[in-house]
């Protein structure tokens, strides 16, 4: 989680440290040697080898994901301009956080506090600089198409944090320790898990 310079944040973050990844694709319809630089996520496998094996989705199912056989043949391009992520919950020293990238622009929407930040990854991939302020229209345009993704998609919103919270609650750690309980004791915001367990 902590060796990921020069990049900001680790696990559990939006940050790129968290998020940027190396993926390795190979197989049939895959081009050798081809690189590129376009985001996909992890949510795209599904559609990619449903189209690789000649089957498509049940007309029921709408996957999250888009197909990535266009990029992997060296054939063609995504159709998405912008992708999201969405964290409403705590991880380590992280509050909920929604973001969304569009072309090198990334912004990241910090509930509780009501702020934003923005970032143009090609200048700056550690997201040392906070471009917000500087470029507001950009940051309220970004800020509003998230928001629109939220609402289409039923995304929680975490804005108050719970009351509950314990910050000096240790959860027990290792895998052993897995769905023993304890752990909702340290949730900071009763909205951050949707689900009783």
């Amino acid at each position: 989680r902590q060796y990921v310079a020069p990049l900001r944040g680790g696990k559990g973050s939006l940050y790129e440290g968290g998020l940027r990844v190396p993926m390795a694709v190979r197989g049939p319809g895959v081009k050798a040697g081809i690189t590129c630089a376009t985001p996909v996520l992890s949510m795209d496998i599904f559609p990619t080898l449903a189209a690789a094996a000649g089957l498509n989705p049940p007309p029921h199912h709408v996957p999250d994901g888009e197909n990535l056989l266009p990029l992997l043949s060296g054939t063609g391009r995504l159709r998405r301009d912008a992708v999201f992520w969405h964290f409403p919950s705590y991880v380590g020293r992280n509050g909920p956080v929604s973001a969304i990238r569009q072309g090198n622009l990334k912004l990241i929407e910090h509930f509780e506090s009501g702020t934003a930040e923005l970032f143009d990854l090609s200048m700056d991939p550690g997201e040392a600089r906070d471009l917000a302020d500087a470029r507001k229209n950009e940051a309220k345009d970004l800020l509003e198409r998230l928001h629109d993704w939220q609402a289409a998609t039923g995304a929680p919103r975490p804005t108050t944090p719970n009351p509950n919270f314990d910050p000096s609650f240790d959860p027990p750690r290792g895998r052993d320790q897995r769905g023993k309980g304890g752990e909702r004791k340290n949730l900071r915001n009763d909205n951050a898990q949707p689900r009783e367990r």
